[in-house]
C-alpha cells in the first residue's frame, strides 16, 4: 500500500506539473487514468501476497471460536482488536503501511458481529436451503468449531439467503439453458471488446454487420441454435435446428477514443425518470439510456426485419450494453406487440448491467408476486424469463441508480470546491486521483449541476437474475476484509427474482460508500465489473461442472457394472444351488 500511495502521488504530481489544471478532458483524464492503471498490477500482486485467503480464513475461524464461547460486548471488542492487530502484523511483515492496513480492518468492524453470525450459517448450511450438511455432520462440525446450536436445536444455523424465497440453486435440468448458454453469451459479450472475429468464428457465429450508434458499438451475428438451449432438458423440445440472429451491444469503454466518451457518460448519468409509454402505464425508464436505445434500435431494425419467419432473435450485452438491450426489448414490444416478442425474441442476456426501469402500477392476478416475478416485464405482459441477467455480487455497476447504489453518495457528498468526492468521509488515497480528473474536466461543472440530482433513483433489475457466486472460503474472506481484489472462478450459480435482488445483495454483499472509498474495495469492485470477470469466471465454472458430471457418469457406470457382475454371480449361484437340489433329489432313485 505504501507503493500504491507513492504511485498515486506520482500520478497526481505529474498531472499537475506536466499538464496543468486547464486541459481538455480527452487528454488529462486519459493521462491520469492510464498512469494509474499501469501501476495497479503491482498493487494487486502486493495485496494477494500480503493477505492470502488461507490466512484470513484462519483468522475468521479463530474469531468464530472465540465468539461462540462468550458473545458479550467486551469479548466482541477484544475480537475486533485482534482482527486489527492481525492486519497490522501482516502488513508489517510485508513492509506495507501499517496504519492503512489497520484503518481498513477497523472499517470492517461494524460488520463483524453480523459477519461472524453469517459465517457460522454459511459454513454449516451453505448459500441456500438444500446445501446443508447432514444433521450428524453439522453437529460434529459445530462441536469441532465450537459453534452454538439454536435454542430449539432443530436447526443449527441458517443458509446465507434464508430470508429470500426466490433464491435457489439452479436444477440439473436448467444447467444447459442457464449456465452453459449463459457462459456462451458472456463470451460473445466480451468478444465485442477485443479479438472479435477469431472469437465469434470459434463459437460458430458469422458476422452479419457491425456499427456504432449513439456512441455504442454493436454487432449482428448469425448461428445455429436449438430449443434445448433455451428450455429445461426435462421439457419436450423440438430439436430441429434454426437460425438465431444475435445482436450484441458493447458497454462503456474508457479506452476507446473512436466514440464521444463524454457524451456517452453524460447520457448514462442522465437517469431522470420518464414514462415508457401510455400503453404501459406505471412503467418509467432511464431517460438518457432510452435515448441511446432508440438511436441504436433504428440502426439495427433492418437486421431484425430481414430474418426469416422461423428464425429467432437474441439480444445480448455487458454493462450498459445489457441495459440498452433491455430497453430495445421494450421498444420492440411497443412497436410490434407482445405476440411478436414472445414468438421471435428467444431471450435477452445481460452481464453486469445497471437497472433502467421501474414499475409502480398494480400487480396482476391475485396481487401476490411469484418467486420469480419481475414487475416491469409482467407490467408489459411479458414473461419474466425472457430476460436473464447475470451478476457478480461485488460488481457496483449493477447497483447504479438503485436504492443500494454505493457510488451515488460519492457525488452526493461533494465538497464546497465542487470537485472533492465524499467530502465528509475520512481521508482516502483515491481522492487526489478523482480530484485531479474533475479539476481537469472542463465540462465538469455543467455535468455536475445537470446530473447530480437525477442520478439518485430506485430503478429495478429486469427479468430473472443469476448470482455468480464464489466458493464459501472466498466469500467469507471478501466479506471480512477486501484483500483478494482479483475476480474469482465461479463456484455456484444461484437464481433470484429481480424484485428480491437488491435486498439480497444488500444483506449478503454489503457495499456502501464508506467501503467503496477504500482503494482495495474500489479496485476489486471494478475488476469484478470488467467483462473478463463474467466471461472467464463463467467458463471456469462450466469446465468444473463438466468434469464433475463426467466423474459422476464414470462412477455410476462403475456401480452399474459392479451391480451387473454381482447379478450374474447371484444368478450363477442360484443356478448351481438349484442344480445341487435337483441332483440331491434324484440320488435315492439311482
Amino acid at each position: 500500500m505504501n507503493g500504491l500511495r507513492k504511485n498515486v502521488n506520482n500520478v497526481v504530481e505529474k498531472n499537475q506539473s506536466a499538464i496543468g489544471t486547464k486541459l481538455d478532458l480527452s487528454l488529462s483524464t486519459d493521462f491520469v487514468l492510464n498512469q494509474a492503471i499501469q501501476r495497479i498490477e503491482s498493487f494487486l500482486d502486493d495485496a494477494t501476497t500480503s493477505f492470502s485467503q488461507e490466512r484470513v480464513q484462519s483468522l475468521i475461524l479463530s474469531a468464530t471460536r472465540v465468539l461462540a464461547v462468550d458473545q458479550n460486548a467486551d469479548n466482541l471488542k477484544s475480537i475486533i482488536d485482534k482482527i486489527v492487530l492481525t492486519a497490522e502484523n501482516i502488513a508489517r511483515e510485508q513492509g506495507l503501511d501499517v496504519s492503512e492496513a489497520a484503518a481498513q480492518a477497523r472499517a470492517t468492524t461494524k460488520y463483524t458481529t453480523e459477519f461472524l453470525r453469517v459465517a457460522n450459517g454459511v459454513l454449516l448450511s451453505g448459500y441456500v436451503a438444500g446445501s446443508e450438511l447432514s444433521l450428524k455432520q453439522s453437529e460434529n462440525y459445530a462441536r469441532e468449531m465450537r459453534i452454538p446450536l439454536d435454542a430449539d436445536d432443530a436447526k443449527l444455523s441458517k443458509p446465507l439467503f434464508h430470508r429470500f424465497r426466490s433464491v435457489q440453486r439452479i436444477s440439473d435440468e436448467s444447467f444447459d439453458q442457464v449456465s452453459r448458454k449463459g457462459a456462451e453469451m458472456a463470451k460473445l459479450a466480451g468478444a465485442i471488446y477485443q479479438d472479435t472475429i477469431p472469437t465469434i468464428h470459434g463459437m460458430g457465429h458469422s458476422m452479419v454487420a457491425n456499427g456504432t450508434s449513439a456512441d455504442v458499438i454493436w454487432m449482428v451475428t448469425d448461428s445455429i441454435g436449438y430449443d434445448s438451449e433455451f428450455q429445461e432438458t426435462s421439457c419436450d423440445v423440438n430439436n430441429t435446428p434454426y437460425l438465431i440472429r444475435t445482436i450484441t451491444l458493447r458497454g462503456f469503454d474508457a479506452s476507446d477514443d473512436s466514440v464521444d466518451r463524454e457524451r456517452l457518460v453524460t447520457r448514462i448519468c442522465n437517469a431522470d425518470r420518464v414514462p415508457l409509454s401510455s400503453k404501459f402505464e406505471g412503467i418509467d425508464v432511464h431517460k438518457g439510456l432510452m435515448e441511446v436505445a432508440k438511436e441504436v434500435y433504428e440502426e439495427i431494425k433492418p437486421f431484425i426485419d430481414m430474418v426469416g419467419p422461423t428464425h429467432k432473435i437474441v439480444l445480448n450485452g455487458h454493462s450498459i450494453g445489457g441495459a440498452v438491450s433491455n430497453l430495445i426489448l421494450m421498444l420492440i414490444s411497443l412497436e410490434r406487440g407482445n405476440v411478436y416478442v414472445k414468438d421471435r425474441i428467444k431471450r435477452v442476456y445481460t452481464f453486469g448491467s445497471p437497472p433502467v426501469a421501474i414499475y409502480e402500477g398494480k400487480v396482476g392476478g391475485n396481487g401476490e408476486a411469484s418467486k420469480d416475478s419481475c414487475s416491469v416485464l409482467e407490467g408489459m405482459g411479458l414473461p419474466s424469463d425472457i430476460v436473464y441477467g447475470y451478476i457478480e455480487p461485488w460488481d457496483p455497476v449493477v447497483r447504479l441508480f438503485s436504492r443500494i447504489d454505493a457510488m451515488y453518495p460519492l457525488i452526493g457528498d461533494l465538497g464546497d470546491d465542487g470537485v472533492t468526492l465524499y467530502a465528509t468521509g475520512p481521508p482516502r488515497t483515491l481522492r487526489p486521483i478523482t480530484r485531479a480528473i474533475l479539476e481537469s474536466w472542463e465540462n465538469w461543472p455543467t455535468f455536475r449541476d445537470e446530473n447530480r440530482l437525477v442520478m439518485k433513483q430506485d430503478f429495478r433489475s429486469i427479468g430473472i437474475c443469476y448470482l455468480l457466486m464464489p466458493d464459501i472460503g472466498r466469500y467469507l474472506t471478501d466479506r471480512l476484509v477486501t484483500v483478494n481484489v482479483n475476480a474469482y472462478p465461479v463456484d455456484e450459480v444461484l437464481r433470484v427474482s429481480s424484485d428480491e435482488l437488491y435486498d439480497a445483495l444488500g444483506e449478503a454483499f454489503p457495499l456502501d460508500v464508506f467501503s467503496i472509498s477504500l482503494v482495495p474495495t474500489a479496485i476489486r469492485s471494478f475488476i469484478h465489473h470488467f467483462f473478463p470477470a463474467y466471461a472467464e469466471g463463467f467458463q471456469a465454472f462450466i469446465a468444473k461442472e463438466e468434469k464433475k458430471n463426467k466423474n459422476k457418469r464414470l462412477s455410476k457406470s462403475s456401480v452399474n457394472e459392479s451391480t451387473d457382475t454381482q447379478s450374474e454371480d447371484s444368478i450363477y449361484r442360484r443356478s448351481r444351488s438349484q442344480d445341487d437340489q435337483v441332483s440331491s433329489a434324484q440320488t435315492p432313485f439311482l
